[in-house]
């Protein structure tokens, strides 16, 4: 991992008022070895409009870093940290191996993480079935 993509991640988790606050940060491997930062998200974007740039890739994969602010069933707000594995359907089968390859040195990679969402299709970016995730 880069300097950059780290230094960049460990923007993400900061909480302070100097620096801006992040929703997302979407990964894209490049030259079939290393991980660049392709697209961050400002901390007021929703979860559709992530969604929405990841259904753009829809022949290669992605890695993606997401701070979801949701309401639990006890109405406390929470926030955590997922790393998605975005491998869709239709991307290439040499894409695929080579995310599938480095995902685990990613997650090694994003301290902090609390859930690891592995999707293939739009059913296993929809919003409940990521929060199902975290009551698991």
């Amino acid at each position: 991992m880069s300097d950059e993509v780290r230094l960049q991640f460990l923007d993400f988790k900061k909480v302070t008022k100097s620096v801006p606050k992040y929703r997302y940060i979407i990964y894209k491997i490049v030259d079939k070895k290393e991980l660049a930062v392709e697209t961050i998200g400002a901390e007021d974007a929703e979860y559709k409009e992530f969604v929405s740039k990841l259904q753009q890739v829809q022949d290669d994969c992605r890695f993606a870093v997401y701070d979801m602010v949701y309401t639990t069933t006890d109405s406390r707000e929470v926030s955590k940290l997922i790393l998605f594995s975005w491998s869709p359907d239709t991307a290439g089968v040499k894409s695929k191996m080579l995310y599938a390859s480095c995902k685990a040195s990613a997650c090694s990679h994003f301290s902090g993480v609390e859930v690891v969402v592995h999707a293939t299709d739009m059913s296993e970016l929809e919003l409940e079935y990521v929060i199902d995730k975290f009551r698991k």
